[in-house]
This record gives C-alpha cells, structure tokens and sequence, in this order.
C-alpha cells in the first residue's frame, strides 16, 4: 500500500476542516445577521424617540435689567420662557434645547445661559463713577447703555446728570468763556435725554438735543408695538424727574412727551447722527451726520450722552436706505393695507412681519440664504403655508439693490441677475449694532462686572445731586386722569 503524497494529503485536511468548520460559519452569519437587525431596531427608536437634551447649561435673568420686552420669549424655539409680571421667567425648562437663542436676543444682558455648576460668567460695562460721568471729565452717559434700563431709571438718570453738572459749579451761560456754542449737548432723544433736555430749561442752561432718527423716542415709538403698556417701573423707586411717566400705553405716553416737548421748545435736532465726540481743551467738538450726509461740527462745554442699547439698526448697503419708507421694526401692522411691501431678512421676526402683513397686502420676502434656517417650527411651518397659499412671494439669495419712492430692486447671488418690483414700504429687519465699540472710540472704556450686578437707585442718585441747587421754574405736566392713578404693584 502506497502512502499519499505530502500536497494530497495537504488537499484533503483541508476539505474535512472546511466541512468541519460548516457548522460554525452558520452559527456566526446567524447571530451578525440577529446583531443587524437588533441594531436597525435600536437605531429606529432612537429616531422615534430621540435621547433628551443634557441640560448643562441653566438661565440666569438679572431682573434690575430686564425691561419685559420679550425678545428673548420670542426667539426661543421650545417655550421656555414668558413673562411674568413683566420679566422673563423660566416656565418649561425641562424643553430648553440649549440654543442660547434667548441670550442672543437679549439687547440688555439681563439674560445668560452658564454651565449648572459655574456662576454666570462676567459682562462688560462701560466704566462711570457714581454719579455717571466717564473718564472723560464733562462727559456723562446716562441710559440703557449706561447698564440702568426701564424708563423711569432713564429719566431719573437724565436729570441727575445736568445737576451734577451744576453741583461741580458749572454756571449756566457760560459756554463761550469755554470756547463753545451752548453748555450741554445731549445725544440721543429718549427719556434719559428728553428729561436732561427739560432739566436744563429748568435750569438756564443752553442745549441742544442730538436724534440720529425723525422722530424722538425711537425705541420706544418702533419697538413697542401700538397699544403696549409702558410699566413705570421699577414701581419701588421714585420719579425725581420732571418728564411724565407712569403706567399707560405707548401712544398716551408719546403723547405726553409731545406736549411737554412743544411747550418747552425744546432744541431738538433730528436726523443728526453723531460720529465722534473729542475734547478739545475746556469744550467738547462733536461731529455729526445729517440726511444730506453733510458733516457738522457743534460745540459744547459739556455733554450728555443718553443712549440706548440696541444700537443703530443695520442699514440695506444700497441706494436709498434713508429714505422714510425703509422701516426696521413693525408697530402697527393695520395701518399697512393695499400696499406692496419687501420684508428683508431671515430671522423669526422678519417672517412674523411677513405674516402679519401678508393677508392685507402683497409681499415679497427677501433672504440672503437660499433658504430659511434657525427659525421656530411653528414659523416654518405658517410662511411655509402663506406662501403655498399665494399671500408672500420668496426671493431668496438676494440681496437689496435699490430703493425709490416707487419700487425695489433685488439682485440674485448666483448669476447677479436684477428683479425690479413695485414698491411702497421696506421692512429691513437685519438687526442693529450695539454702541460698544463708538463707546470706547469716544473715550468710553468698559470693564467687567458680575452678572447679577445692579445699579444704584436712581431716584437717591437725582435727590443727592438736587442738594444746593434751586431751578428757575419746575415744568409741570398737564396729564390725563389715568396718571394719577396709583400704580398696580
């Protein structure tokens, strides 16, 4: 008998380990194939049920800065947030989603979202001494963007800063013997500044009032829509000033300040955007901007600077951007019908104007992106449908190219092609830049304060600088019988 050859053998070991090995490969195909399906199975409810948002970051809402505007309620996606009694409240937490959209439409910094087991982080203040003035000596900054919003805390603020000015001996009139044309130049015409206005005409100090907009009270005229209650708050503090305030509406507030501004002839300069503020020796050269773009230099021997937070609203980049019919804000969407309108933008609030104005008017809907992102859901889903439904017309990755009297014309990204449109009214809802950086370029350093940080009562800063000091005449206002009514706390 002859024994096999060595590579036949080899053959043979080979085809009986194979077969031996069968049984084996069956198993393990049989269980990968389970492990698959187990798998697709985990990963279908996961997609079903998606795992919950880790909550590492927890809200912190300074109420001393928060005014109850309820932009950072509007910006959240999930609800978290309302107002209650007039100041942001966590009301649904365990839907945040961790976005920090409410922080970054906070135009106050009374709201921060920080890591649970850390303090809210540190916040950038522009650097006042007790009484307001800058490092910059006879230079004051009163207002929201001196870190004390709310009305009242402004037309306090206004007033004590023209006093200080008096208590540091400053004698009314005497703007020349300091090389300049009157004694106080107030920029900005909100409460803070109208109530500095009126303070100097108490006083017999010359001023004038510096508005880069048409009309006084920006903020409050285009970001308070039309019948919203303007709170005297805070209700614990006293109004020392002489501009009325108290709990009302908006239009019988303005009204108000209208009245007081006419009989008081106020000095008040429109459309003058100040660009630069420089001491120069013992008075102050202020260069400002007018609608003609015509460049002025005024001249003061001191200034108060009583502006807010929001800044200047962004502008179109084109043709035809000051022109009255360009708004950024919406405060009465019935008084807008039979118009054609362009809303540009691609935030929740440029599509709520849309929405708004859309049933009663025609509109197009310009977007620099080619299409719409980090907008609420429920927001989607309602321009999605008045679109579908022929009440807004897209254009999207457009930019504005021109604006008449008469129409708007939207470039196109891709190809830079032209569309001309009818046109009677612009929304530009591109936001706005915040003051900071004019701040400091004007002599305005900022340094940082704890998050939780507020101010001192305004109502005992006015009374100490009142100390020694007696006006020539107290204008009174003549207000209707709801002001007199005491306040509801």
């Amino acid at each position: 008998m002859t024994s096999p050859s060595a590579p036949r053998s080899l053959a043979w070991a080979g085809v009986l380990g194979l077969i031996a090995a069968l049984p084996a490969l069956g198993i393990g195909l049989f269980m990968r194939r389970g492990r698959s399906k187990a798998d697709a199975a985990i990963v279908e409810t996961l997609r079903a049920q998606p795992a919950e948002v880790v909550k590492r970051l927890v809200h912190s809402i300074n109420d001393s800065k928060c005014v109850g505007c309820g932009m950072c309620v509007q910006a959240c996606p999930a609800s978290v947030l309302d107002l209650v009694s007039h100041k942001s409240r966590v009301i649904n937490f365990d839907s945040c989603i961790q976005c920090k959209k409410c922080e970054n439409a906070c135009a106050f910094d009374a709201l921060r979202m920080h890591d649970a087991d850390k303090p809210p982080p540190m916040i950038p203040m522009p650097q006042i001494d007790a009484f307001h003035e800058t490092a910059v000596p006879g230079m004051f900054l009163v207002g929201q963007a001196s870190g004390t919003p709310q009305v009242k805390n402004a037309t306090n603020l206004g007033r004590a800063a023209v006093q200080r000015i008096l208590q540091q001996n400053y004698k009314p009139g005497s703007a020349s013997a300091f090389g300049a044309q009157v004694d106080v130049i107030i920029v900005g015409s909100g409460p803070a500044g109208l109530s500095a206005a009126i303070t100097c005409v108490e006083f017999g100090l010359s001023y004038v009032v510096l508005e880069k907009e048409r009309e006084f009270s920006w903020t409050i005229r285009n970001y308070y829509h039309k019948g919203k209650e303007v709170m005297a708050e805070p209700h614990d503090i006293a109004l020392q000033a002489s501009l009325p305030h108290w709990d009302t509406s908006r239009e019988e507030l303005l009204g108000a300040w209208d009245k007081m501004i006419r009989e008081s002839n106020m000095q008040l300069r429109y459309q003058s955007n100040v660009t630069d503020i420089k001491k120069d020796g013992e008075h102050f050269n202020v260069t400002l901007t007018d609608s003609n773009k015509q460049t002025t230099v005024l001249t003061s021997a001191r200034v108060v600077l009583a502006i807010g937070t929001l800044g200047n609203p962004r502008k179109l980049g084109c043709s035809g951007e000051d022109l009255d019919k360009v708004k950024n804000s919406l405060v009465d969407p019935d008084e807008w019908k039979g118009k054609n309108v362009l809303v540009v933008g691609g935030s929740d609030s440029a599509v709520e104007v849309v929405l708004a104005l859309g049933a009663n008017n025609k509109v197009w809907f310009s977007t620099r992106g080619a299409k719409l992102e980090g907008i609420k859901p429920k927001n989607r889903q309602l321009i999605e449908t008045a679109v579908a439904e022929g009440r807004c017309t897209m254009l999207y990755a457009t930019t504005v190219a021109d604006v008449t009297a008469d129409k708007a014309v939207v470039s196109y990204k891709e190809d830079n092609r032209r569309e001309e449109i009818p046109n009677d009214v612009v929304f530009a809802m591109i936001g706005g830049n915040p003051p900071t950086k004019w701040l400091q370029q004007i002599g305005v350093p900022y340094v940082d304060k704890p998050h939780a940080w507020s101010p001192p009562r305004t109502d005992h800063l006015s009374a100490k600088t009142a100390e020694g000091l007696i006006p020539l005449r107290r204008l009174v206002a003549n207000l209707p019988a709801s002001a007199r009514k005491p306040h509801a706390h």
